[in-house]
């Protein structure tokens, strides 16, 4: 029997052959992009666009006193919270979930849109829980129908949340306004 040593100069061979074959058919090779006149679109020049000139802002006409539908005074952004009223809010526990019920009336004659947070406090300022009220849609974005409207909440929580003192807190970056 012959000795089987291989020949190191034909397996390098055979590997660097082999290397070049996955790069050519990996798509591995170098590619300079190249502009084509026939194919690239020029490039869109535009002629300087001419600066409008300034005019002054018209000063509003009725003195610029709004009113809503009572005839009171708008002074601020909370204004339409004067006609939500809050009645038979409860806290309750089922099925190791904490829940709040609550209804709220609208006495303004129109829909009132808003948001509503409850916040959870322990030691009467250590907040611990918190949710959206919701309505009967599922709805975040609260639409407060003239007359009564049941909400709704679920707080996530493994607190026991029964006995804790606990706030309504309207957002006012959501508003507190009429839809229409």
């Amino acid at each position: 029997m012959g000795d089987c040593k291989p020949n190191l100069k034909l397996v390098s061979c055979y590997v660097a052959f082999a290397v070049l074959l996955t790069c050519f058919l990996s798509g591995c090779l170098v590619a300079i992009p190249v502009i084509r006149d026939d194919i690239t679109a020029p490039p869109v020049t535009e002629a300087p666009t001419e600066t409008p000139a300034p005019e002054p802002t018209p000063s509003p006409s009725s003195g610029g006193v709004r009113t809503d539908a009572f005839g009171v005074q708008i002074a601020a952004g909370d204004h339409f919270i004067r006609y939500l009223e809050f009645s038979n809010v409860s806290v309750y526990e089922q099925s190791g979930d904490t829940f709040l019920d609550a209804m709220v009336t609208n006495s303004y004659p129109e829909p009132i849109m808003c948001s509503i947070i409850v916040r959870f406090f322990e030691s009467g300022s250590i907040e611990v829980a918190s949710a959206n009220l919701q309505a009967g849609d599922g709805a975040y974005a609260l639409v407060l129908a003239p007359g009564t409207n049941y909400l709704y909440a679920q707080i996530d929580t493994d607190l026991s949340l029964v006995e804790l003192d606990f706030e309504l807190e309207y957002d006012l970056a959501v508003g507190v306004q009429p839809v229409g």
